[in-house]
């Protein structure tokens, strides 16, 4: 299990982040553009990325799925192949950018986590990510 260090300026990095996003939100024919290789990913522009001290990646957007609506979407990766972070990390993440400390013990057979507004929680095995699609 690696460590997660939130500092004071982690917490500021996040904010500035996640007030970005919130005047950025991404459309959903922008979705579409960048699931086709159109355009690129948030994870490709800085404004929209953090690094925590010992290896965690960090990306945070806003986004209106087509079904859903406007959502949050956190997605946490490590700096080793093949390794994921651990659920409390991305907990404690998500706690930091205001998204609530969810009990990933709650995650059904398809991933969805739907009590506490959690749509989906899935692994992401091109960028060995952990992606969380969350209700504004």
């Amino acid at each position: 299990m690696r460590a997660l260090v939130i500092t004071d300026r982690t917490r500021q990095r996040a904010k500035e982040i996640k007030d970005y996003a919130e005047s950025h939100v991404i459309s959903s024919e922008d979705l579409v553009h960048m699931t086709a290789g159109r355009l690129k990913s948030p994870g490709d522009n800085p404004k929209f990325v953090m690094h925590i001290d010992f290896g965690y990646r960090v990306v945070y957007s806003q986004e209106i799925q087509p079904e859903q609506g406007r959502c949050h979407h956190l997605s946490v990766s490590l700096d080793k192949k093949g390794r994921y972070p651990v659920p409390e990390a991305v907990s404690a993440i998500m706690e930091m950018f205001g998204l609530g400390k969810p009990d990933f013990s709650q995650l059904d057979d398809d991933n969805a986590l739907v009590a506490g507004g959690i749509l989906l929680v899935w692994s992401d095995e091109n960028s060995q990510s952990v992606n969380v699609l969350m209700k504004v």
